[in-house]
């Protein structure tokens, strides 16, 4: 496993990465989040 920080931005670099592949089969989003700012979600989103 990866140990740099989640952020929006490298949140979403990996999901262009990912969907960007053509072997890419799909892609799973396990988050465990206490809540906080939803300005970073809305980013992702």
């Amino acid at each position: 496993a990866d140990k740099e920080s989640a952020s929006a931005e490298n949140i979403t670099t990996a999901l262009r990465d990912a969907f960007g592949d053509e072997k890419t089969k799909g892609v799973i989003l396990r988050i465990n989040s206490p809540g906080g700012s939803p300005v970073q979600s809305g980013y992702v989103y």
